[in-house]
């Protein structure tokens, strides 16, 4: 069975998502700062008059502080009914993946840290970290645009 997979990189590293995931991926906006947000947010966007809190992966990930520059991206993703927007470096293309090509990343002693990971594929003689965005967002993250809009 084959598995449409959007490919992007944060910082030196490709990540994928699930096409079904995915709502749209935009060029960047200018990110609204959110006083007293929940951890990972850096702020919030308009999306063609909906709120979308903007999650930090570049944090999450470890990859150093983002730069934007013209091969920036912002992928919506839709995450338990809201929509949230994630910064990438680089949107690379749609890449259809065989499901049987997908490995664990069974590490010992693996904590709460990795378990956004749903497997890692080859693609194109490199690996792609197979995240999953209900667990890549924390839940407190998924509310802010409720509460945004509330404020």
């Amino acid at each position: 069975m084959m598995q449409l997979l959007v490919i992007f990189r944060v910082g030196t590293t490709r990540y994928g998502i699930g096409i079904e995931e995915v709502e749209e991926i935009i060029l960047d906006l200018p990110v609204t700062p959110l006083p007293r947000a929940p951890r990972g947010v850096v702020g919030v966007i308009d999306v063609r008059g909906r709120v979308t809190p903007v999650f930090d992966l570049h944090a999450r990930f470890g990859a150093g502080r983002r730069e934007p520059g013209n091969e920036s991206r912002l992928v919506i993703v839709r995450v338990a009914g809201e929509t949230v927007a994630l910064p990438v470096d680089e949107v690379d293309e749609v890449a259809s993946i065989d499901a049987a090509a997908v490995q664990s990343v069974g590490l010992p002693g693996q904590t709460a840290e990795l378990d956004y990971l749903a497997g890692v594929v080859h693609y194109r003689d490199e690996l792609v970290l197979w995240v999953e965005p209900g667990r890549l967002v924390p839940a407190a993250v998924q509310k802010v645009r409720r509460l945004a809009q509330v404020a």
